[in-house]
């Protein structure tokens, strides 16, 4: 539902991250079918897509060899909407070298260029898997304050998986 922010609360090995995969349409369903935004997934999902900003699941553990930086420039060709200014500040913010390796980083310096990563071309709806884990307790307060200032649109929505109760009821 527009606006709002949901909480997918689960003990470990529950299902949780395989749900977010089956939504992005990385894994494939056994049977049955959903809809974002009305749409049917197997028909639209370059358009789905891009209205979703995902974080989780190594997405883009695939690309290690390429700097931050570099990544980024491949994952804003997805978006047509990518801001690059706005993922600029996000960088800088959460001092993130753009230069480093993805590989290189860090588990929580990953969660981090995620998190940019899905929020940086203003998707309407964010899931994010565990988006706080491993992260640094500073970096998780800037991510919460990002959080609320995306809620601000009340057009958008967050779906997000996570083991903390209190993470979703401070969103």
């Amino acid at each position: 539902e527009k606006g709002t922010v949901t909480g997918l609360i689960g003990a470990n090995g529950s299902g949780k991250s395989t749900l977010f995969f089956t939504l992005m349409n990385i894994l494939q369903a056994d049977n049955g079918s959903f809809k974002l935004f009305g749409k049917d997934m197997k028909n639209k999902e370059t358009e789905i897509k891009e209205r979703i900003g995902y974080a989780g699941g190594h997405l883009y553990d695939a690309f290690s060899h390429l700097t931050v930086s570099q990544l980024a420039g491949l994952v804003s060709h997805w978006y047509s909407n990518w801001d690059k200014k706005y993922y600029q500040s996000l960088i800088k913010k959460y001092q993130i070298n753009p230069k480093e390796k993805y590989g290189n980083c860090s588990t929580g310096t990953k969660k981090k260029v995620e998190f940019v990563f899905a929020l940086a071309h203003k998707p309407e709806l964010l899931l994010l898997d565990e988006p706080t884990a491993n992260v640094d307790m500073l970096s998780q307060q800037m991510m919460r304050e990002d959080l609320l200032d995306y809620m601000e649109k009340e057009t958008r929505t967050i779906f997000m998986s996570t083991h903390n109760q209190e993470e979703v009821k401070r969103l």
